[in-house]
């Protein structure tokens, strides 16, 4: 299993290596860092909140760790990565409500 894994993971990695130079230039900083730090930080608290005992039933603490992940990574997002978070909702529907709400920059059209 663990071979299988370890297997698809540097398949992944040749992968992302090959594709790179056919991708703009600072794709890392602007595709993988955002995403990835929030995903730290998230984790992070949710074990921070999972060690003050909150919640004493699985289903309080799903929802509990639920709530923590989801704030943290938003927070994390819109303070941290404003530029990145308004590329990804310039894309969705209801987007120019939800930007201004939040005060991200404006995004080109197009």
């Amino acid at each position: 299993m663990i071979e299988r894994d370890f297997v698809r993971f540097v398949a992944a990695a040749i992968a992302l290596a090959s594709a790179s130079t056919l991708l703009a230039r600072g794709w890392v900083r602007s595709a993988l860092l955002p995403p990835a730090v929030s995903s730290l930080v998230a984790m992070g608290a949710v074990l921070a909140v999972t060690h003050l005992g909150l919640a004493s039933s699985p289903w309080a603490r799903l929802c509990v760790d639920t709530v923590v992940y989801g704030l943290s990574v938003g927070l994390i997002l819109r303070g941290f990565f404003p530029v990145s978070l308004a590329a990804v909702l310039s894309r969705a529907p209801g987007s120019d409500r939800l930007s201004g709400w939040l005060r991200l920059p404006v995004m080109p059209v197009g």
